[in-house]
C-alpha cells in the first residue's frame, strides 16, 4: 500500500507541474496576442498618419513591408504559442486522469482491505461465540 501512496503523491506533483506549464503556456500566448493587437493598433495610426500627410504616405512604403513581416512573425509565434498551449492543455488533462485512477486503484484496494478486516473480525467472533457455546456449565 506504501508503494501505491508514492505513486499517487508522484501523480499530484506531475499534475501541479503539468498546470504550472500550462500557466506558463497561456502566458506566453496571451502575450504575444496583446503584441499582436499592439503592433495592429500602431499600423492603424500610421495608416491614419499617412492618409492625412502625404509626404508620409510616400515614405510608407518600406515601413508598411516591414510592418507586414513583424505582423508575419508575431501571427507564427501565436500559432506555434498556441499549439504549446493545447499540448500543455493536454498533458495536464492526462495527467490528471493518471492521478484520479490511482486514488481510485487506492480506494478500492482500501474498501477491499476494510471489507477484509471486517469478515475477519465476523469470523473470529462466530468462533469465540462457538467456542463458549462448547463450554461445560458452571
Amino acid at each position: 500500500m506504501r508503494g501505491l501512496h508514492l505513486l499517487i503523491e508522484l501523480a499530484r506533483r506531475t499534475t501541479d507541474e503539468r498546470r504550472g506549464d500550462l500557466g506558463q503556456a497561456s502566458q506566453a500566448c496571451a502575450s504575444t496576442y496583446a503584441e499582436i493587437v499592439a503592433h495592429e493598433d500602431a499600423f492603424e495610426r500610421e495608416v491614419s498618419l499617412g492618409v492625412s500627410e502625404p509626404a508620409i504616405l510616400v515614405a510608407s512604403g518600406a515601413w508598411s513591408r516591414h510592418a507586414a513581416r513583424t505582423r508575419t512573425i508575431l501571427t507564427e509565434r501565436h500559432i506555434e504559442q498556441s499549439q504549446r498551449e493545447q499540448a500543455a492543455r493536454d498533458a495536464l488533462r492526462s495527467a490528471f486522469l493518471d492521478q484520479k485512477r490511482l486514488e481510485k486503484v487506492h480506494e478500492t484496494v482500501d474498501q477491499g482491505e476494510r471489507l477484509s478486516a471486517r469478515k475477519r473480525a465476523e469470523s473470529r467472533a462466530a468462533d469465540l461465540h462457538t467456542s463458549m457455546r462448547d463450554l461445560p456449565p458452571g
